[in-house]
């Protein structure tokens, strides 16, 4: 779905992928990377990035504005669509 997203909304939106567990398996990483056309950032966080952010588990999903403010969390639990699509527009808008 990562690609579809990129397709339709182009350069307005950047996705980074952050690996939190300490010992990453990048080729874990990178097949996804190469499966979803990913042409964002697969990056393993930091403990500092971890406390900046709030990120508390696995599968948390951000949403930053243009000055670097997170605008959208959510947590465990996935995301259609649909869901995406609303908050990709809702990010774009401004």
């Amino acid at each position: 779905m990562l690609s579809k997203m990129r397709l339709a909304y182009g350069d307005e939106i950047y996705v980074v992928i952050l690996g939190v567990n300490p010992t990453p398996d990048w080729s874990r990483i990178n097949n996804f990377a190469a499966e979803t056309n990913h042409e964002g950032s697969a990056l393993a966080a930091t403990k500092e990035t971890l406390e900046t952010y709030g990120i508390l588990s696995q599968s948390t999903k951000i949403g930053l504005d243009g000055t670097g403010a997170v605008v959208f969390r959510q947590g465990y639990g996935g995301m259609n669509e649909a869901d995406w699509t609303e908050l990709l527009d809702k990010l774009t808008s401004s």
